[in-house]
């Protein structure tokens, strides 16, 4: 036995390794001899499917949620110590804490958004109900929050941006003619090839049917002739020949294939003379083919040769048979876009997302696909480039490229975590195997109803048409029930952290707690009512045209800036009740804390609908007429509170009085106009300072 080292050559692209075959492959035709070298989880698609069944990382709805409740612990670990230390230095003597505990518990209670998971999951119930009625199937309620927030979306090319099926534009002869012989000769070898009949099959098959219907051509042609062999299609030949005899017992062989592959067997090609309309075989000029297959791809035609050669029955068995062949002609052929596809782009493009195609197959038709639905595609990153370059490289580099071809799956799980990492909310659409890594990585992940099951499996979002233009719905519903219930975490965070502030405040400077435990409670439960009303509240325009993501910052500087603006409207209307009747402590018995406390508690959950009303939305008279229910919940909120002090057993368990006199109606009167005032003023500072209130 002789052995000889030497270097193997090196794929960078493992899909691109012609001596291995992956498990999962379907064999359309002839026969191997292999030696396994990997099984299950250690194979190709193992690895892909290992990939694919580990859990999917937080969505920025989760990531979102978790940080308010972070806010909202160290609050609370704030004020409630800070309750209890104040009102023990207030009256060290008196100090009774398991009187004043009930009141800091029930204090920090009341900063707690505890309507937040029903608002939240009402507002995007609703959105899923809106995509249902479009035939979107969504899988993960929360996910349409990522579909707002998504700021670049992925896509496969092949059946994601494409119809998945080919067009026959044209068949032509040598000098650009239209000739039947072209399409007859190309019918033939793929009627009679008994091989898995692929997309350029069917249409063939589908162009000669549609020939024959308008009786323009030949009918029952395939009667005539009768095929005796073939010579499959495999990948590295890239053409396919059948052998069929006509009755004339004339024996001919016919192949069709890939430009390049065809010149490499054709010695001849079959031109006719435009004078005399006759035909002749000359010497082939490849230079001419291929000048008109680049002309025709830079129309963004695939292009497919048709050839043709008359043989000798005797030598059916001879090994070049593909050789020496005359070229007739060739189709060209039409991958189109789906009908909705440019309409989808573009409307991603106006709502401020970028597309990036991620795909298999080859720069060239990946650069006919995207100008045929307007994605700007004059660079391209090839897969090898991918795996040159290290994360911070390769995310400067894609900024601007919106075309990735040759990848695999690992480099396209790749590049959308890379984009992921720096901030991006990244959708991914696919339909493949090749697809379900990356879909794992993404933010959100959109599959067909049509893809493989592992892309289903992986998908966020279902599509059970192939109409793309639910993509932008999908995207408006997203960011509206985001701006819904980002109105309710800020408005309600900025409410409670004012009304904490003026009771902390309150309970050291006042002799007696300015709202008892259950009134507090009570408190909250009205305005949460009338919160009820904001998943089905009014969006404006500019809140639909970018993309809605969470913004901590912003959340606590409106938190801060208009709860402590509440809070100081608080303190003054409490100085103000303080000494309507009477500026002497001890002048406060029983009757007139209560009468005190009734009085706050009006006030308080007024100022919070002014809140609701004047923040929800920039421009309040606008949105005030959109938004009717959000308007006759408070409208039944507010007076529900006004007539609780005459409620019986109400009344009783709240320890209310009746706190209307004249005095009281005048400062509550004009403490809540100034306060709506004040708040129009600083909501227009605060916009101009931070270019966004919700």
């Amino acid at each position: 036995m002789k052995k000889k080292a030497f270097c193997l050559e090196k794929y960078n692209n493992i899909l691109e390794d012609k001596k291995l075959v992956f498990m999962g492959t379907t064999v359309v035709s002839g026969y191997a001899q292999g030696i396994v070298i990997s099984i299950g989880n250690k194979t190709y698609l193992g690895q892909i499917n290992q990939i694919a069944i580990k859990d999917k990382p937080l969505s920025t709805l989760q990531k979102g949620i978790n940080s308010i409740a972070k806010i909202i612990t160290v609050s609370i670990f704030i004020v409630l110590p800070s309750i209890v230390f104040l009102n023990f230095i207030k009256a060290p003597d008196d100090f009774k804490f398991w009187e004043v505990l009930p009141f800091a518990l029930s204090t920090v209670l009341g900063l707690t958004p505890e309507m937040l998971p029903l608002i939240a999951t009402t507002s995007f119930f609703i959105g899923m109900v809106a995509l249902s009625k479009q035939k979107v199937i969504v899988k993960n309620l929360y996910s349409i929050q990522d579909f707002g927030a998504m700021n670049v979306l992925f896509t496969d090319k092949t059946g994601t941006l494409t119809e998945d099926k080919i067009i026959i534009d044209n068949f032509l002869d040598i000098n650009n003619n239209i000739n039947n012989r072209v399409l007859k000769y190309a019918y033939l070898n793929s009627f009679f090839q008994t091989g898995l009949k692929n997309l350029i099959d069917a249409s063939i098959i589908d162009k000669m049917k549609q020939k024959k219907e308008e009786k323009v051509f030949f009918q029952n042609i395939e009667q005539e002739f009768t095929k005796i062999d073939e010579i499959p299609f495999d990948f590295k030949r890239r053409i396919m020949s059948v052998i069929v005899v006509d009755k004339k017992k004339e024996t001919t062989i016919i192949t069709k294939g890939a430009i390049e592959e065809m010149l490499n067997i054709c010695s001849y090609m079959e031109i006719t003379d435009p004078q005399t309309k006759e035909t002749k075989i000359i010497q082939i000029d490849k230079e001419k083919i291929l000048e008109k297959t680049s002309f025709y791809n830079n129309q963004v035609f695939r292009v497919m040769g048709v050839a043709y050669k008359r043989i000798d029955n005797n030598n059916l068995a001879d090994s070049k048979k593909e050789a020496d062949m005359v070229m007739i002609g060739f189709l060209t052929l039409l991958d189109p876009p789906k009908k909705s596809a440019i309409e989808a782009i573009a409307s991603l493009k106006k709502h401020n997302v970028e597309v990036k195609i991620l795909t298999g197959d080859n720069e060239i038709l990946s650069k006919i696909v995207a100008s045929q639905i307007n994605i700007a595609n004059q660079d391209f990153l090839l897969g090898t480039d991918v795996d040159q370059m290290d994360d911070e490289t390769l995310y400067q580099k894609t900024q601007k490229i919106n075309i990735f071809a040759k990848l695999n799956p690992e480099q396209k799980a790749r590049i959308v975590s890379v984009f992921k990492q720096k901030g991006n909310v990244v959708g991914y659409m696919g339909d493949g195997i090749n697809d379900a890594a990356a879909m794992k990585y993404a933010n959100l992940a959109i599959s067909v109803d049509s893809g493989v099951d592992i892309a289903k499996e992986s998908a966020d979002i279902i599509l059970l048409e192939k109409d793309l233009k639910v993509l932008e719905n999908g995207i408006l519903e997203g960011r509206r029930s985001y701006t819904n219930m980002i109105k309710y975490i800020k408005l309600t965070l900025a409410a409670n952290f004012g009304n904490i502030l003026s009771i902390l405040v309150a309970s050291f400077c006042l002799p007696f707690v300015p709202l008892l435990p259950i009134q507090i409670l009570f408190l909250n439960l009205i305005y949460d009512f009338s919160c009820l009303a904001l998943p089905f509240d009014h969006v404006e325009e500019k809140n639909l045209n970018k993309p809605r993501q969470w913004n901590f910052k912003n959340i606590i500087r409106f938190m801060m800036v208009f709860g402590v603006l509440a809070f100081a409207f608080d303190v003054l209307f409490s100085f103000g009740l303080y000494f309507i009747e009477s500026s002497k402590l001890k002048d406060y018995e029983a009757e007139k804390i209560s009468l005190f406390q009734t009085r706050w508690f009006i006030f308080s959950i007024w100022t919070q609908y002014f809140t609701i009303y004047c923040l929800r939305n920039d421009k309040f008279w606008q949105s005030l007429k959109k938004s009717r229910m959000m308007f006759w919940f408070s409208i039944v909120g507010g007076t529900f509170a006004l007539f609780l002090p005459f409620i019986p057993v109400l009344n009783k368990s709240l320890n209310f009085e009746n706190p209307f006199t004249l005095k009281y109606i005048v400062l509550l009167a004009v403490s809540l106009t100034l306060y709506g005032f004040v708040l129009s003023i600083v909501k227009k500072i605060f916009i101009r300072k931070n270019q966004e209130l919700l």
